[in-house]
């Protein structure tokens, strides 16, 4: 099976302005008669912890500015701007810009290479977008398409790695069994439902004494009559329905069905 959506595109933080903002202050907060000695201008003093950090921090925004690495850039010059707001305001400015225009130009490009199929080429263009600018919902919203997608591909779309040496009639082993009706739950899960039901019916139909299947069915067709029953009441009772011919005992499933409207 797949790594799970959140292992593809976790992106690193650096450490929080709350959490920097408390250490300058904590740096800064020299008890009485201790008071940093003069220094030049622009310089740091070895008596001076707070310029110390900010030439260290300067140093580190411009290097990264120098490599391309314009996210990291961006979160030196917002740690920078908490000191000297009105000194490093410009250059955060002109860094957001350029992260701005990289998003963007990766954005596209992610977008063309989904449209072409190319699911590994536009995973990697939408995390790009996400080291860019973590918080960015379209990047996170594609790489869960393209995780559905895979499942399709890999589960729906052609036969399972599972089935491609099982000869027909054989019995799944336990374990296999395990990995297919987990998947379906991962699918209703993420509320795919038609998906699950697919792949659950078949094995049912390949299976049909298969206790553990027939469940998993019912189960998956009960949540989407669930899901359903307000927005769009047709086909939950369809749904529901199908759950009883499985399971004509199942409590929920005659409850929810007397809610429904008659089709």
């Amino acid at each position: 099976m797949t790594h799970s959506l959140a292992v593809r595109f976790a992106v690193v933080r650096f450490t929080s302005l709350a959490a920097v903002t408390a250490l300058l202050a904590a740096c800064a907060g020299v008890p009485g008669g201790n008071a940093p000695a003069p220094t030049d201008a622009g310089a740091g003093s070895r008596n001076d912890p707070v310029s110390d950090f900010e030439a260290r921090q300067r140093e580190q925004a411009v290097s990264a500015e120098r490599q391309g690495k314009w996210g990291e850039a961006v979160q030196a010059w917002e740690v920078l701007v908490t000191l000297r707001p009105a000194q490093y305001r410009e250059r955060l400015a002109e860094a957001r810009h350029r992260v701005d225009l990289l998003a963007t130009e990766r954005l596209q490009r992610a977008r063309a290479e989904l449209k072409k199929g190319e699911l590994d080429a536009a995973e990697q263009s939408y995390l790009g977008v996400l080291a860019l600018q973590p918080e960015q919902a379209e990047a996170a919203d594609g790489l869960r398409g393209i995780e559905r997608a895979r499942n399709k591909r890999d589960y729906l779309g052609q036969p399972s790695r599972l089935t491609l040496t099982r000869k027909p009639g054989a019995r799944i082993a336990p374990s296999e069994q395990s990995i297919e009706l987990e998947h379906a739950a991962m699918l209703a899960g993420q509320g795919e439902y038609d998906e699950a039901i697919g792949m659950l019916q078949k094995r049912l139909d390949a299976s049909p004494r298969d206790a553990a299947v027939r469940r998993a069915l019912a189960d998956t067709l009960l949540k989407k009559a669930q899901a359903l029953q307000a927005s769009d009441p047709k086909a939950a009772r369809e749904a529901v329905q199908r759950c009883l011919k499985l399971e004509p005992k199942n409590a929920a499933a005659s409850a929810l069905l007397k809610k429904l409207p008659a089709g």
